[in-house]
């Protein structure tokens, strides 16, 4: 089996774990956030696909322990230098646009792990992720599976709602391979500016 497919489905789990933990490390919920219809509520929903089997784990864990006694090599990949290429251009100052640019300055805050940038993308209508908090997402998960310097989200659609909520769908690549082909994110509308939603709020 491919690692990085087997990866996906090994890390779930743990995902789900360290996501509770950065919860529990920023107090009480002020109110729970809005589920938009079809969205990935974190990072969790995007691997979660299928649970894996011991035979898995006994390959990840053989290939994970050859990696460890190999030196890191330099990644010389070059990523894009627009993260975010929706699926069709869409129309100057329209919802649409907007969201596109809301999530372009969240992937480049990703990109270049900027951790205030990053809780400033995000919506300010809820109790928002902290940096720290941020800092410790990055490190203990997406540090982890992804080398976030080449994230780049392609094929992206977005669906609006009335009540001033959307998501868009994309797939997910690290650099040019994909890592995730189905991948969700949340906004809503705050002022007329459009905010990220997902990841974002405790």
């Amino acid at each position: 089996m491919d690692k990085r497919k087997t990866t996906t489905k090994m890390i779930a789990s743990f995902i789900a774990v360290l996501m509770i933990a950065v919860i529990a490390c920023g107090g009480d919920v002020d109110e729970p956030a809005t589920a938009i219809p079809g969205q990935s509520s974190s990072i969790v929903d995007a691997f979660a696909a299928d649970e894996p089997v011991a035979e898995d784990q006994q390959k990840l864990e053989s290939a994970e322990a050859d990696a460890a006694a190999k030196p890191n090599a330099e990644d010389k990949r070059v990523a894009s230098a627009i993260a975010v290429h929706p699926e069709v251009e869409p129309e100057p100052g329209s919802d649409e646009a907007a969201i596109i640019e809301a999530y372009e300055r969240t992937i480049q805050a990703i990109r270049a792990r900027d951790f205030v940038a990053y809780v400033d993308a995000c919506a300010p209508s809820k109790r928002r992720i902290s940096v720290d908090q941020t800092e410790f997402v990055f490190n203990s998960i997406w540090d982890e599976y992804l080398n976030v310097a080449g994230m780049t989200q392609r094929e992206v659609t977005v669906r609006t709602f009335k009540d001033d909520t959307a998501f868009t769908e994309s797939v997910m690549y690290e650099f040019d391979e994909v890592f995730v082909e189905r991948f969700s994110y949340g906004f809503s509308k705050l002022d007329g500016v459009w905010y990220a939603t997902t990841n974002c709020q405790v």
